[in-house]
């Protein structure tokens, strides 16, 4: 639904709000100052940005009373667009949004160290991507919420040398053998997969 503002405060003389109260719609309360581009919210947050209609609009900033802070694009007063948002717990997300939510393809880096690169749908990991745990393993693939239940790769690296040149050789061995592992379990228990409609295991790279 569309929010819509009321004002109470100063006008210019061309009669443009410029300093006063704002109530929205939704119930939520504001001053606003527009010489400053601020608004203070009723519950704490406070916006620094570009404003149309008394409605975030464009690049700002919204730093929430929680102590998380939004950077980037909004459109009708929700993030929409390009945009960073830093977590008071220290989780970082850096992508896109809509109409509030993390929408479309972006990075989200834990506190941990751990990371995920790929599609969110309504602020959840959903499609393809790649997460990095903390631990050095990475799985790529379908991903849905929180949870990696879809087609994909899962595999370990452990003490390898920072640059891929120097760990090709190794690495490629270590993913080979592993695709000989899988297979060979694949062969000697047909039967005990079958229930679960898996296909042949496939290497690809």
């Amino acid at each position: 639904d569309d929010l819509n503002v009321k004002f109470f405060g100063q006008v210019d003389d061309e009669g443009n709000p410029y300093r006063g109260k704002i109530q929205y719609s939704n119930g939520v309360l504001a001053e606003v100052n527009l010489n400053e581009n601020e608004v203070v919210y009723s519950n704490g947050d406070v916006y620094h940005g570009k404003l149309v209609n008394l409605l975030k609009e464009g690049e700002g900033e919204l730093c929430c009373a929680n102590g998380d802070v939004y950077t980037g694009e909004f459109r009708a007063d929700l993030m929409d667009g390009d945009g960073e948002y830093v977590y008071a717990t220290g989780d970082r997300y850096s992508g896109e949004f809509s109409q509030g939510k993390k929408s479309g393809e972006g990075l989200y880096v834990f506190a941990d160290g751990s990371s995920y690169e790929g599609a969110f749908r309504d602020d959840r990991k959903n499609g393809a991507g790649v997460y990095h745990f903390a631990s050095g393993d990475v799985y790529e693939g379908d991903i849905q919420g929180l949870y990696e239940d879809g087609y994909g790769k899962d595999y370990q690296i452990y003490n390898l040398p920072k640059t891929f040149d120097e760990a090709q050789f190794t690495y490629l061995t270590g993913c080979l053998l592993k695709f000989y592992q899988q297979l060979r379990i694949y062969e000697e228990r047909k039967a005990t997969f079958a229930g679960f409609n898996l296909e042949k295991p496939l290497w690809v790279f």
